[in-house]
């Protein structure tokens, strides 16, 4: 019952996280689908940051986990 509630809380977390961090890095494109220098750059960007924030949470888990 509380693994359940553990997932569900850090599906909830992680969505949320992952729109914010797509609304502060992505742009959205000219109809054509082509992307600009600046939109191309934060795309790269965006994903660097999520791999980041990522691993520092289950860094942080494992962490609260043996402790």
């Amino acid at each position: 019952m509380k693994n359940t509630n553990i997932k569900k809380y850090t599906n909830k977390i992680s969505k949320k996280t992952y729109k914010a961090m797509y609304k502060k890095f992505m742009r959205v494109g000219d109809p054509r689908g082509e992307l600009s220098m600046f939109e191309a750059r934060a795309k790269i960007s965006f994903y660097l940051n999520l791999i980041i924030f990522a691993s520092i949470i289950f860094l942080v888990m494992i962490f609260i986990k043996f402790f």
